[in-house]
């Protein structure tokens, strides 16, 4: 590097200007990253944790209908819930394992498949799962299960 300030003739003083103006560049750039890496990471969690909550909400209001076996009114709930920016898939299961009821989004079909080959796919990729509990005797009624994606943050 030397050599290239020497071929030009150039004062010490420039050459201190230039590296502390690539310094501080390059240091900019790298705060910048992290900040922008952060608010990705952030985001992602906030809407996991409100992705749980909704969850833990559905699953406790979905708790008379699924002790009734009214199906119609779970596949509503569920297709309210899949209207949700990042939800693609939501279900609920009994407790044998066997899916009662189950949507999908608009969005699963439109453009999922081309971010399957994204290395990133299974980080962008969750599935949130809560119990349906009885509210009269505590039993298990079953499991809801929510797919998301968040590639769109």
């Amino acid at each position: 590097m030397m050599k290239t300030f020497e071929k030009y003739h150039i004062s010490l003083k420039w050459r201190l200007i230039f590296s502390h103006i690539l310094v501080a560049t390059v240091a900019i750039f790298t705060v910048a990253a992290g900040f922008i890496l952060y608010e990705v990471l952030e985001a992602r969690r906030e809407a996991i944790k409100n992705i749980e909550i909704t969850a833990q909400i559905v699953a406790t209001n979905s708790a008379p209908a699924l002790a009734k076996k009214n199906s119609r009114d779970l596949v509503y709930t569920l297709n309210i819930l899949t209207k949700n920016t990042f939800i693609i898939s939501a279900a609920i299961t009994t407790p044998d394992g066997e899916k009662f009821v189950e949507s999908f989004s608009d969005k699963r079909d439109k453009g999922l498949l081309k971010y399957k080959k994204s290395a990133f796919y299974n980080y962008f990729f969750s599935t949130i799962s809560h119990p349906i509990i009885s509210n009269d005797n505590g039993k298990m009624l079953g499991d809801l299960s929510i797919e998301a994606f968040f590639w769109n943050l």
